[in-house]
């Protein structure tokens, strides 16, 4: 057996802010989704900028979303709606309040990092949670064929040639979460091999974050 190396050693995320979302579109069983979206800082600091990543509600403990929406920050008695049109989180009230110790696995990420996931279905036009295409600033579709996952590793085995493979903790594998993605934020693959003209193919293109 290799040597094993706590994913804690090598990589830690502290989550800044959360947001709330809901699908304006209901899914093929009459249903809206509901989501959290999470912006989190690697532990390290450095230029390294914040990761958005995001968990269904099927994927948080039940009754997450209901609890999360006592702590909607508000301004003249209304919540606030943020520019992706999602309800933003009092963060410290949260981490104030009896509910906290519920939230705590959200708040601190030990072995929280990034990785890459290639698209299945090749380069892929992305969109938002109700399918409808993402543009980037000049207002051209974006394309993908590597997006970044959030992943949470417990331990990495050290093989006797030096590869790592990780241990992933439970529901924050890359391949798990990466082809949810795909199949949520990346439905229609591109015909042609290249992005045709006008179109931005990039990793995470500035502002065109899917959630």
């Amino acid at each position: 057996m290799g040597t094993i190396v706590k994913g804690s050693d090598m990589s830690n995320y502290t989550t800044l802010g959360m947001s709330l979302g809901i699908s304006k579109k209901e899914n093929r069983d009459k249903i809206k989704s509901k989501f959290v979206v999470f912006t989190a800082q690697d532990d390290d600091g450095g230029f390294a900028e914040p990761i958005r990543h995001i968990k269904f509600e099927d994927q948080l403990f039940p009754g997450a979303i209901e609890l999360l929406s006592k702590y909607r920050m508000m301004k003249d008695g209304q919540p606030v709606v943020d520019a992706k049109g999602g309800y933003p989180i009092d963060l410290e009230a949260l981490k104030a309040s009896e509910d906290a110790p519920r939230f705590k696995q959200y708040f601190h990420v030990p072995g929280g990092m990034v990785e890459y996931y290639t698209l299945k279905k090749g380069a892929c036009y992305a969109n938002n949670v109700d399918g409808e295409r993402i543009k980037d600033r000049q207002q051209h579709d974006v394309v993908k064929t590597v997006i970044p996952v959030f992943v949470q590793v417990k331990f990495y085995i050290v093989n006797d040639d030096g590869k790592m493979v990780p241990n992933y903790a439970n529901g924050m594998g890359l391949e798990e979460n990466g082809d949810r993605l795909e199949r949520q934020f990346y439905r229609e693959a591109v015909v042609q091999q290249q992005p045709a003209p006008g179109e931005a193919a990039s990793n995470k293109p500035e502002g065109t974050d899917p959630f």
